[in-house]
């Protein structure tokens, strides 16, 4: 029977390695996507920040938007 206890402790301990090692995972991965959502916001931010500042230049008017989507070959 002491065999099987040591045994038994063994497999607890692999156990208990193996969920901290998932626990560590999921946090890494909670890290990572956070970090990238941020990164994603910041972006957005940026864009809408320099669209506003390209309106502002450019007075506002419609022409110049249209006038950037003619494509000449």
């Amino acid at each position: 029977q002491p065999h099987s206890k040591a045994r038994h402790e063994k497999l607890q301990n692999i156990h208990n390695k193996l969920k901290e090692d998932e626990d560590r995972w999921q946090d890494d991965l909670a890290r990572w996507k956070n970090r990238r959502r941020s990164a994603s916001q910041d972006l957005i931010k940026k864009e809408a920040e320099r669209k506003k500042m390209e309106r502002l230049l450019s007075g506002g008017d419609a022409t110049s938007e249209r006038r950037k989507s003619i494509k000449t070959y």
